[in-house]
């Protein structure tokens, strides 16, 4: 399994720990062969690039997007990861000058 092999050889799921991975999808199967039980994709939505994602996790997909511009389309695009966020760069916290967090 790609990553989610520790230095001991125990995986995650032996553990029953989650492991994800930040945006990767090129020539994976699956999630076992991802080696890999969600990731967190970014923009996809904005690079057209959620439907790969998808291949590989099914619903197992989180998208954090950038771009305020065509929010209202990305939620109601029904291919859109269930699990969908608008984000602003910096990832301010709330009272933070340009903070954004919306979900669809």
């Amino acid at each position: 399994m790609n990553g989610s092999t520790g230095a001991s050889g125990r995986t995650g799921a032996r553990l029953a720990a989650v492991i994800a991975v930040l945006a990767t999808a090129a020539g994976c199967a699956g999630p076992a062969e991802a080696g890999y039980d969600f990731v967190v994709a970014e923009a996809c939505a904005q690079y057209d690039e959620c439907g790969a994602y998808a291949d590989v996790y099914g619903g197992a997909v989180i998208d954090v997007e950038y771009e305020a511009d065509g929010w209202a389309a990305v939620c109601g695009d029904p291919a859109q990861p269930v699990s969908t966020v608008l984000r602003d760069r910096e990832l301010g916290t709330p009272g933070d000058e340009g903070y954004v967090l919306e979900t669809c």
